[in-house]
């Protein structure tokens, strides 16, 4: 019996139509009858077909298994997923017609055979029914697992391996985009703004802060910046926030501090990679496509891989569970490809807005990080004149008020006066720093002054989500299979 013959016109699928124009040959269709079309044998579109349902498709049981033995008991369970030939017609493109044909060629090679046949079913059979199979990430979780393991452990420094890893994990990262169609980079314009705060364990601790600002509230010189989620000891970034509650959880006040938070403004275009998009991802591409498979397990991982950089960390834990990040941090700030300033990623230190939903409420707040890279972390001077003398002090106007204010007051001193401005920028006797006139960085951020506000730490509170808990009881005898579940 000669082949069945199948042309580009009865199959709507992009890439196998190109698939067939390039490895087909003119003939007569034997399901549109067209002639002196381009065909492939019907044989070789049914192997690219098995091959999908191996990669995307799982076949369903025709009978309930464990908890679902329960809702058949009550009439409540139907089989999941959709007849084999109806599946096969859709992700074709094609009609029943067609998708019935395949089914049967399916069968016929993949179908067990004699005794065999006795035992195992069909999984092409008629009454086959198929749904679409979770995608894993094995791969690159174990990627990941790895890569952690040899930045830990092994190597830090030139580690091509860890390297390898991360060009996999990154590739092309900057072109993905969500559902919606957003890009996962965002882009910040001139004006945008971030918060930052400091906590300040003493009341003189808290009036230095606010005499050194705007310097005493922007990311640290080189010199003395310390080691971080994203940076390494001696890297100065500067780590910001959405809003100014993200600011204080994620400093972790101790109760009876003060806390100096203020906005800061963008001077330029900014490009940061929002890590809290990738969670909807959207990877468009062919079900046939072998490098398809790759593309949806990455973007599985993507998606929880925001988690993995933004996982609280134990205190005291920090220099050894931060290597990682640190790491990624300064690829992605390399990475001639990306071209980004930043990051973006939710706080682990999430918090509960009571102002907007009240106490108890379902409306929970989750506020982000920001992390602007080296490049783009340089903090515009102070527009204070240098003969501004700056003075901080609590005052209490009534006796009745619980809480002090804070009073700053600016002495200004005539330029040719004999007494030099008291105002000493403690970053200023570094030696490493005596170059900051010479920064090249372009500047990107500027402190609004007026934003500037200081919190006494007063309590602390944890937010906490309650988990229903289900509890069954069972007789084995009551399991038609006799199986746990």
């Amino acid at each position: 019996m000669p082949s069945l013959l199948i042309c580009q016109s009865c199959v709507q699928e992009e890439y196998l139509r190109a698939k067939m124009a390039d490895q087909g040959s003119l003939g007569q269709c034997s399901f549109c009858s067209d002639s002196g079309v381009v065909v492939i044998e019907l044989e070789e579109l049914a192997e690219f077909v098995h091959q999908a349902f191996e990669s995307h498709f799982e076949w369903t049981s025709s009978e309930p298994e464990g908890i679902d033995l329960l809702a058949a008991r009550e009439g409540d369970w139907i089989q999941p997923g959709v007849p084999v030939a109806e599946v096969i017609a859709e992700v074709l493109g094609a009609d029943e017609e067609i998708g019935e044909a395949i089914r049967v060629l399916l069968s016929d090679t993949y179908g067990p055979v004699g005794r065999d046949a006795l035992i195992n079913d069909d999984p092409y059979d008629p009454e086959a029914q198929y749904q679409e199979r979770e995608v894993q990430s094995y791969q690159f979780r174990d990627g990941w697992t790895s890569f952690c393991w040899e930045i830990e452990n092994r190597a830090r420094f030139f580690n091509e391996s860890a390297k390898a890893a991360l060009d996999e994990l990154f590739e092309g990262i900057g072109s993905l985009r969500t559902r919606n169609g957003d890009s996962v980079i965002l882009d910040l314009s001139p004006g945008d703004c971030l918060f930052r705060a400091r906590t300040a364990e003493t009341a003189a601790d808290m009036k230095q802060i606010v005499k050194d600002l705007p310097i005493s509230l922007g990311p640290p010189p080189g010199a003395v910046a310390e080691a971080g989620r994203m940076n390494a000891d001696g890297i100065a970034i500067f780590y910001g926030a959405t809003d100014v509650d993200t600011c204080i959880n994620e400093i972790r006040p101790p109760v009876g501090s003060f806390v100096v938070c203020g906005k800061f403004e963008l001077l330029r275009r900014l490009r940061l990679l929002d890590f809290t998009r990738l969670a909807d991802v959207l990877i468009r591409g062919s079900l046939f496509d072998p490098q398809h498979v790759s593309a949806l397990e990455r973007a599985a991982f993507l998606r929880v891989f925001e988690e993995e950089i933004s996982r609280p960390v134990i205190p005291g834990r920090e220099s050894r569970m931060y290597l990682p990040t640190q790491v990624v941090a300064e690829y992605l700030a390399s990475h001639p490809d990306v071209q980004i300033d930043g990051l973006v990623f939710t706080s682990s230190q999430k918090y509960l807005n009571l102002d907007r939903g009240g106490e108890g409420s379902e409306d929970f707040e989750e506020g982000k990080n920001v992390v602007l890279f080296k490049d783009s972390s340089r903090l515009a001077p102070s527009e204070l004149p240098k003969n501004i003398d700056v003075s901080v002090s609590l005052h209490v106007s009534d006796p009745d008020e619980k809480w002090p204010f804070v009073w700053i007051s600016e002495l200004v001193l005539p330029e040719d006066d004999g007494e030099k401005y008291s105002g000493i920028n403690p970053f200023d006797l570094i030696d490493a720093n005596q170059d900051r006139a010479e920064d090249s960085r372009e500047i990107s951020v500027k402190l609004n002054l007026a934003s500037v506000e200081v919190r006494k730490i007063v309590g602390v509170s944890y937010q906490s989500h309650g988990l229903d808990i289900s509890r069954s009881r069972f007789e084995r005898s009551e399991l038609d299979d006799g199986s746990d579940f």
